[in-house]
């Protein structure tokens, strides 16, 4: 792996979350990054969504997302960084 093509989550707020949830990554997004978000089953909750270029920090509107915990992903050609986060009301 290149390592100009390794990304890390390296922020993840507000946690726990309500409304929506920012994700900071390292360096910037390459291309065909999407990121989704997992129940503690490993199952998709919130479908992929394509990630901005040019852009470190992402947002994701959790509302719909019942009280848990859950695991938002990152995945690109090459690689995938998740970042553990909590709903509560």
């Amino acid at each position: 792996l290149d390592e100009l093509d390794r990304v890390e989550i390296t922020s993840l707020w507000p946690t726990p979350a309500n409304e929506s949830i920012s994700i900071m990554i390292s360096d910037r997004p390459v291309r065909g990054m999407r990121m989704e978000v997992l129940d503690m089953t490993g199952r998709s909750v919130l479908q992929p969504v394509a990630m901005a270029l040019g852009n470190g920090t992402q947002r994701m509107d959790v509302r719909s997302l019942a009280e848990g915990q859950y695991v938002v992903r990152i995945r690109w050609e090459g690689g995938s960084a998740e970042r553990r986060f909590s709903i509560v009301r």
